[in-house]
């Protein structure tokens, strides 16, 4: 899935979002991985995607979810 996030979006701001628009319950953990790292809450994406932008021009991002109970 695509996703077009202003260069000043910060990666937590983001987060909040898709939790909160998709009802994902607290007792799940998400993470925002760039180049197998997670990302930084307070970093941006423009940040990120100066450091980590694809070749193509595209800056690529793993979603991962994990169970805390």
């Amino acid at each position: 899935r695509s996703f077009w996030c202003p260069p000043e979006l910060r990666v937590g701001e983001f987060m909040y979002k898709i939790r909160k628009s998709i009802n994902m319950p607290a007792a799940i953990a998400v993470y925002l991985m760039v180049d197998d790292c997670t990302t930084i809450p307070s970093k941006t994406f423009g940040e990120y995607y100066e450091e980590a932008r694809d070749p193509d021009g595209w800056l690529y991002l793993v979603w991962a979810e994990e169970s805390t109970f």
